[in-house]
């Protein structure tokens, strides 16, 4: 009897993966829950919050369950692949990525997203809590980056976001292009998440807080440094915090793969040193360093 539901459930499963979502589709509590929290993290970079997509979460819901069903991350594959077990055309990634399969093609494939997307994922071997989700991706450079489009992902503008959560699995599809669908409806009840909708909580970062700058090419001048990572994160939250202590005026510098905090950047050694002088006392040990 097992085997026969499983099996009915994959035959649904293959029957409802087409370009059109089903009327009946909804996200979760847990999932309406995760989607707030990253837009919750993207704004402590002064990022705006991301509307949550119909399409792009379909697509995820979509993959959790392929994954937690058929199990296509054996072997070399890692968790952006998907099985032969459903209509969606199977790939191995990153055995199989090419131009004619690619993973990041599954929401055109599936949902007629038109933008470009991308994929971060999650597994534990326990019901998959939101928190618990954000906090690994967020230790994850590789995600983070997605995430707050830091790294390659900077050139990027994200427009919309799906989510799914499913039997330890977690995704989240970040896209560069509005979604075409408007409204998708919470699980067991009648509140409807529109795009334009957006929590206290969320409110757009521009209404709270400058982004802080990135400096790429550092021009000839003294910086007051108090802070060097290897990882852009990182150095972006605790920019964040000096910020809010009164540097208005931080940035990260990007030098020889590390990523510095400049607290103030001066035309004179002499003058950095003067500024360093009247630093609060947590801040004194800020050293020189021309570019």
């Amino acid at each position: 009897m097992k085997n026969i539901i499983l099996f009915a459930f994959l035959l649904s499963l293959q029957v409802a993966s087409s370009a059109q979502q089903p009327g009946s589709f909804c996200v979760s509590e847990d999932e309406l829950a995760l989607w707030e929290q990253i837009n919750t993290y993207r704004l402590k970079f002064a990022l705006d919050p991301l509307p949550l997509s119909k399409s792009l979460s379909y697509v995820a819901y979509l993959h959790v369950r392929d994954l937690y069903l058929n199990h296509p991350d054996e072997g070399d594959c890692n968790l952006h692949s998907w099985s032969d077990n459903g209509t969606w055309k199977p790939i191995c990634f990153p055995e199989e990525q090419s131009r004619k399969n690619s993973a990041w093609k599954k929401p055109l494939e599936l949902a007629n997203y038109k933008g470009k997307a991308m994929e971060i994922a999650y597994y534990e071997n326990n019901d998959a809590l939101p928190e618990n989700i954000l906090e690994m991706w967020k230790m994850s450079s590789p995600s983070a980056s997605v995430m707050v489009n830091t790294g390659k992902w900077n050139r990027y503008d994200w427009k919309a976001i799906g989510v799914a959560i499913y039997r330890g699995y977690a995704v989240a599809w970040f896209g560069d292009a509005e979604d075409a669908y408007d409204g998708i409806r919470v699980c067991n009840s009648d509140r409807m998440i529109f795009k334009k909708e957006k929590t206290e909580e969320t409110q757009s970062a521009a209404e709270k807080s400058d982004k802080i700058p990135v400096i790429l090419d550092p021009a000839s001048q003294f910086y007051l440094i108090y802070g060097s990572f290897d990882n852009e994160i990182q150095a972006m939250e605790k920019a964040k915090d000096y910020k809010t202590k009164g540097f208005k005026d931080v940035a990260i510098i990007s030098a020889d793969r590390r990523f510095r905090i400049a607290l103030q950047s001066f035309k004179s050694e002499e003058e950095a040193k003067d500024a360093k002088a009247s630093f609060p006392a947590e801040f004194r040990s800020a050293w020189v360093l021309e570019f």
